[in-house]
């Protein structure tokens, strides 16, 4: 029987979750510094809640919670 070790697994998937977040927040600081050049506070706001969203997806509390690989593949940004 093949076992797996889940908490491997975890960081496996949080790892495929950042390399899936790079051009996403790539592309909203390239937003954000369009915002900062029109002057707008509210996209920059939007913007910085974006980007924080994206921050926090690795830490995502279903990661842990989940008990098969299967159940990890699900979660994806």
């Amino acid at each position: 029987m093949i076992q797996i070790d889940m908490a491997k697994a975890v960081e496996i998937q949080r790892n495929r979750i950042r390399a899936l977040r790079e051009p996403l927040l790539a592309a909203l600081d390239v937003e954000f510094m369009r915002a900062v050049e029109r002057g707008d506070q509210a996209e920059q706001a939007r913007v910085a809640t974006e980007k924080q969203r994206l921050r926090d997806l690795p830490n995502d509390p279903r990661l842990t919670a989940a008990k098969t690989p299967a159940e990890l593949a699900l979660i994806l940004p």
